[in-house]
């Protein structure tokens, strides 16, 4: 539309710049009442407000419009929303919503990615597939845990790491999965590793050692346990698919035992351990460079810079200090 903007004060727009000094602007947004019917024009625009006293023109123009004779102050009849958004506060006494609401839920979330994700393309399936094989699994969703389980590999398949599906610790799940052991375990080099372990007042922790390389879970191979949960986790490659999954291999119901088949110093190591869910983990090993300062001068004339605390302002200052050095190190292991 052409105009004073002002004059649409019912939605969001934004400029665009199509050639030279020619620009539009593009109405984003706009509010419907039941029915499909818009809201009313306003009667009064003002484009911009200075003087906002009691005394001040904009409060003296509001005070004698509402003084106007034959100005609309009905008030649209309250009907029940075109929109009903499916989420937990909405079901009080159960964790599943009805049959429809998990279909509608479905739509949305398929619409969105369909309509708004410039990564849909690039997929390694159609997204039209999504919507056929999911409804079957919805329609059948109808406990809280293969609902849960439903929305989890729902998002799994925009195959994305900034999509997922809160926690396994969290209700309805939490009886299956919420517990976990007294230690934290890493993949480093394809290999699953444990990373640091805590003194736990519950169990016997001194039969792991930091750095086992855990082979088996409970009988089953790290390969297998991973592919296990492939299909609940949206992560965009590999990589991210070990850094979050390695937690979840170590998931279970409160003080089940684990069986774990380790290797440690090249032997074989059979123990045993109770998930007790104690929150235990400072990644000490995952957060080293945390614990550096932003610049060091290491041995043999080698400079190392710290990304993750380097500031804005010593830029300058530690390249010059660094300048002579040998070579200069830059640690990005930060966010």
């Amino acid at each position: 539309y052409e105009g004073d903007p002002a004059l649409y004060t019912t939605g969001d727009s934004e400029t665009m710049q199509l050639a030279d000094s020619l620009a539009v602007r593009v109405r984003l947004t706009g509010y419907q009442l039941t029915g499909g019917k818009s809201l009313p024009p306003a009667d009064l625009s003002i484009a911009a407000i200075t003087d906002t006293s009691l005394t001040g023109s904009f409060i003296q123009t509001v005070r004698a419009l509402a003084r106007t004779s034959g100005v609309s102050t009905s008030v649209a009849a309250a009907s029940p929303g075109d929109f009903v958004l499916p989420k937990p506060s909405a079901f009080p006494d159960t964790l599943v919503p009805a049959a429809h609401l998990r279909l509608y839920g479905l739509y949305n979330f398929w619409n969105t990615i369909n309509y708004f994700s410039p990564y849909k393309e690039i997929l390694d399936h159609s997204w039209d597939s999504v919507l056929i094989r999911y409804i079957p699994v919805f329609l059948n969703a109808d406990d809280s845990v293969s609902y849960c389980l439903a929305v989890r590999a729902l998002s799994s398949e925009i195959q994305d790491c900034h999509g997922f599906f809160g926690s396994m610790v969290i209700a309805p799940t939490r009886k299956l999965w919420g517990y976990w052991p007294g230690f934290d375990v890493k993949f480093i080099g394809k290999k699953l590793y444990i990373t640091e372990v805590i003194r736990d007042t519950l169990q016997d922790l001194t039969v792991v050692k930091q750095w086992d390389e855990i082979k088996t879970i409970d009988g089953h191979t790290i390969p297998v346990m991973k592919e296990k949960w492939r299909h609940w986790l949206s992560t965009s490659n590999e990589d991210t698919y070990e850094r979050d999954i390695a937690a979840f291999l170590t998931y279970g119901p409160l003080n089940s035992t684990m069986k774990l088949g380790l290797v440690r110093a090249g032997k074989t190591v059979q123990t045993e351990v109770k998930r007790t869910g104690r929150w235990q983990f400072g990644k000490k090993t995952t957060d080293f460079n945390h614990r550096r300062a932003y610049a060091e001068m290491l041995p043999g004339n080698i400079g190392y810079i710290n990304m993750g605390n380097l500031a804005r302002g010593k830029v300058d200052s530690t390249l010059n200090a660094f300048s002579g050095t040998k070579a200069i190190i830059f640690d990005i292991r930060n966010y």
